[in-house]
C-alpha cells in the first residue's frame, strides 16, 4: 500500500509446529489483516524449527523459556554479548525471556527473522528484474500499468508540473514512475487491493519526507 508498511505481527511465544496459528484471536487478525500483507512472527516456534528438542528438555526438567533463563540451545549470549568482557553483562545478554517479554537474545532472534524476511523479498525481487531485464523486457511492466488518466499533471514540454506533482502525491498516494519510452506518464500498481481496504486503514500519522515527498522510493 502506499506509504504504509505491511502489517507485521510478533509473537513472544509459539508452538512447534504453529506461530498461535490455532488461537481464534490470532485467526482473527490474519483474517483481517491478510488483504493488506501479513506477517506473523513467533519467537518459539522459530527457536523449535532450528530442531532443538525443547520438549524433552522440559521433561528434565529444563526450561529454556522460563523467565531468566539463559541461553536458547543454540546460543549462550548474543553476538554482541561475545564481545562483552564482563562475565555477568554477558550471561545477562543471554537471556531469552526477562519474564513474559523476550530479553536481548529473544529479541535478537525476532530481529533476526525481520532481517532474513526482508532480504529475502528483496533478493527474489531483483531475481525477477534480472530476468525481465535478460528477456528486453521492460520491468516495470510487471508491477505497472500506464493510467488513462494523467489528471493535468502533464506540462506542455510532457514533464510533470512540479506543484501539481506534489500535490497530486499528498492526496492520492500514487505511484509515479519515468517511462522512457513515452515520457512520463502516471502509472498504477497492477496489484490492486479490494475497493474497501485502504479507505478502511487510517492515514499514517507520521511519514518521512526521504518517502513520502518524491515520485517514486529511492
Amino acid at each position: 500500500m502506499p506509504k504504509r508498511p505491511m502489517v507485521h505481527h510478533l509473537v513472544a511465544r509459539g508452538k512447534a509446529n504453529t506461530c498461535e496459528g490455532d488461537s481464534k484471536e490470532n485467526a482473527m487478525l490474519d483474517n483481517t489483516y491478510a488483504a493488506y500483507g501479513y506477517n506473523a512472527f513467533c519467537i518459539q516456534t522459530g527457536l523449535y524449527f532450528g530442531g532443538h528438542d525443547y520438549d524433552k528438555e522440559q521433561e528434565e526438567g529444563i526450561n529454556r523459556f522460563g523467565w531468566q533463563h539463559v541461553g536458547d540451545g543454540y546460543h549462550n549470549t548474543t553476538r554482541y554479548g561475545e564481545l562483552e568482557e564482563d562475565e555477568e553483562r554477558r550471561n545477562g545478554l543471554g537471556t531469552v525471556y526477562r519474564n513474559w517479554h523476550p530479553g536481548p537474545l529473544g529479541f535478537q532472534i525476532a530481529s533476526d527473522a525481520f532481517a532474513y524476511v526482508y532480504s529475502m523479498g528483496v533478493l527474489m525481487a531483483l531475481e525477477l528484474i534480472e530476468k525481465d531485464m535478460d528477456a528486453g523486457l521492460d520491468p516495470r511492466d510487471r508491477w505497472f500499468v500506464k493510467s488513462t488518466d494523467d489528471r493535468g499533471l502533464l506540462s506542455t514540454d510532457g514533464e510533470y508540473d512540479e506543484t501539481e506533482l506534489m500535490n497530486f502525491i499528498e492526496t492520492e498516494n500514487k505511484s509515479l514512475l519515468h517511462d522512457a519510452s513515452s515520457k512520463q506518464r502516471l502509472l498504477e500498481p497492477k496489484l490492486s487491493l479490494p475497493p474497501q481496504t485502504v479507505k478502511d486503514m487510517p492515514e499514517p500519522l507520521f511519514c518521512d519526507p526521504l518517502y513520502c515527498s518524491i515520485p517514486h522510493p529511492p
